[in-house]
């Protein structure tokens, strides 16, 4: 059975379609693993909420660089890069909109940060892609001496 070639067109339809990453940031004294919920752009950076003094905001703040996962049954997409909070009220708008209508096309989810944003307890931070890879986990079996991850730069 011939299987598509990963192209960065194929990874970032799969990133639009499946909204929802698994981070890792270096919490100092302990590491911060949370999950989100982003938006991807063509550039694969990414958009997301989170409480302004939130573990991960805070770690974000100290730190900036992160680690992340997101998966399916078919992809598995990992990378890494940095997180920046968006400071001008313009961009932080632009960002809230393309997350709400990310999460709108995900069937029975309503992000809570749509109630609590008026009260400005939210922040947004923007990733920017160091680099991913992708492991196509519809082969029967992934085990290999060679890697069977497609690796992308940026």
């Amino acid at each position: 059975m011939s299987r598509e070639k990963i192209t960065k067109k194929l990874v970032l339809d799969f990133l639009k379609e499946n909204p929802i990453m698994s981070i890792a940031i270096n919490g100092k004294p302990v590491p911060v693993s949370s999950v989100i919920l982003y938006h991807a752009y063509k550039d694969f950076s990414f958009v997301f909420t989170t409480h302004r003094d939130s573990f991960k905001a805070k770690a974000l703040r100290k730190e900036g660089k992160l680690s992340y996962s997101v998966w399916n049954d078919n992809f598995l997409v990992q990378g890494a890069g940095s997180a920046e909070e968006l400071k001008d009220e313009k961009s932080t708008q632009k960002a809230i909109e393309d997350i709400l209508n990310t999460s709108g096309e995900l069937e029975n989810f309503l992000p809570p940060f749509v109630w609590l944003w008026k009260e400005k307890e939210y922040t947004v931070f923007r990733i920017k892609a160091d680099w991913l890879r992708v492991l196509d986990l519809r082969n029967p079996t992934i085990k290999s001496k060679n890697s069977k991850f497609q690796e992308f730069k940026f």
